[in-house]
């Protein structure tokens, strides 16, 4: 009885936890981890206390946990075995941490409801602050923007990425809305709220002038389409609207059509010879010079900078933190075996995915969620460094709420068939 009491009282520690978690990654990079790390914790003492493990059965934490263990046993080839243990041993916790989101946290509608609740209430909060800032130079706490065309929101920690974290967190949301908008029995003002909160959403997203990030908030927008035909239509007008607000904003402010159309056409057109050209150019010959392996996590700078400039103290731009793409940091600090690893994890998620694929994509608390992993891992992108902490934390949030939705889970709590409770 003892034993059950405690694990009773584990589980709501943890759920407030995982509701904190939006707004915690706009504090910054520590509360996030913390919240995380205590997550999983607390997953595995719940489960020894019930010596129920049966969770590390799945395929997919099954090959986690060996790519954890590959991890660890390449960081000890690594020049700076030191950095490479302290990124790979802890790395576990992010995997403990999904798993506790799909088989304990969030194995109910009415918890992903209310995450879904803490998340709209939490971007809405951000976009409307990095909307003042943007008309007025300063957010309602009197956080100057980063410059002309770059906005930070309430995010202090620089570089900017208040872009990246409303553009990862607002498609669980959106989707949502859009599913309320068309059961709510509202008529098409329904629809017509949603469509603008669409608009909006992606809009903010384009005026923090974050490119990258802006790019895949209108690819998320090309995969909703796809994955549900039956609102094909309303999505198609949402996408028009999107294109009449960035046209709007871009006549308006020549800045940022400079920022968000101009650079990007000119980007694109010169990739190899901009940074992130040069990021994977350094990424893929570090990789060619250690590609069983790989050089170790957290050795790319210094092994990219002897490897491209010749010296460790060298500087340039094809050697920063990380190569800014998943699957070159992956083959260059892991190797290919690293990389085979992660392409068979996402298999497996793909898999998941797939196999419950006729219920969830009729169920507005899970469509979201699976739109904004694919957004994620969309290979065809410059990104931030997949191993560092705030953004492996919401990769990985985001990963554990989309497999949860699309998991078993109780059809009556959850709305399926397009009727959120």
């Amino acid at each position: 009885m003892k034993t059950m009491d405690m694990t009773a009282s584990l589980t709501p520690v943890a759920r407030v936890l995982v509701l904190a978690i939006p707004a915690l990654l706009v504090i910054g990079k520590a509360p996030p981890d913390i919240a995380v790390s205590l997550v999983a914790l607390l997953f595995l003492i719940r489960s020894a206390l019930l010596g129920d493990f049966s969770w590390a059965r799945t395929p997919w934490i099954k090959a986690a946990l060996a790519v954890w263990i590959y991890l660890i046993l390449a960081s000890l080839a690594a020049e700076h075995i030191g950095a490479a243990l302290g990124r790979a041993g802890p790395w576990v916790r992010f995997v403990l941490f999904a798993a506790a989101l799909q088989f304990w946290v969030l194995n109910d509608g009415v918890w992903l409801k209310r995450l879904l609740i803490a998340t709209a209430a939490t971007v809405g909060f951000v976009a409307a602050d990095t909307i003042f800032q943007f008309v007025f130079s300063y957010d309602i706490f009197g956080i100057e923007k980063y410059s002309e065309v770059r906005m930070t929101g309430p995010m202090t920690e620089l570089p900017p990425k208040v872009g990246v974290y409303i553009m990862r967190l607002m498609y669980p949301v959106l989707v949502w809305a859009m599913f309320w908008a068309a059961v709510s029995g509202r008529g098409s003002m329904a629809k017509v709220a949603a469509i603008a909160a669409i608009s909006a959403g992606v809009t903010t997203v384009m005026i923090t002038g974050e490119r990258m990030a802006f790019l895949l908030a209108l690819f998320g927008l090309g995969v909703t389409v796809v994955l549900l035909p039956a609102m094909r239509r309303t999505f198609l007008v949402a996408l028009l609207a999107v294109g009449l607000s960035v046209a709007g904003m871009f006549a308006l402010k020549p800045s940022v059509a400079d920022r968000s159309f101009n650079t990007v056409v000119s980007v694109v057109g010169n990739f190899w010879q901009t940074p992130y050209g040069q990021g994977w150019i350094g990424g893929l010959k570090v990789a060619r010079a250690n590609p069983v392996i790989g050089v170790g996590l957290k050795n790319y700078r210094t092994t990219c900078r002897t490897v491209v400039y010749g010296s460790p103290d060298k500087i340039g731009p094809a050697c920063s933190l990380h190569p800014h793409n998943f699957y070159i940091e992956w083959l260059a600090e892991a190797g290919a075996i690293g990389l085979f690893g992660f392409l068979v994890l996402i298999t497996l998620w793909t898999r998941h995915f797939l196999a419950r694929a006729a219920i969830w994509r009729s169920d507005g608390l899970a469509v979201g969620a699976v739109v904004a992993v694919i957004t994620f891992l969309w290979p065809i992108a410059a990104t931030m460094g997949f191993f560092t902490n705030w953004h492996a934390a919401l990769f990985w949030f985001v990963l554990g709420w989309a497999l949860a939705a699309t998991g078993e889970r109780s059809v009556v709590a959850t709305g399926v068939a397009g009727k959120p409770v």
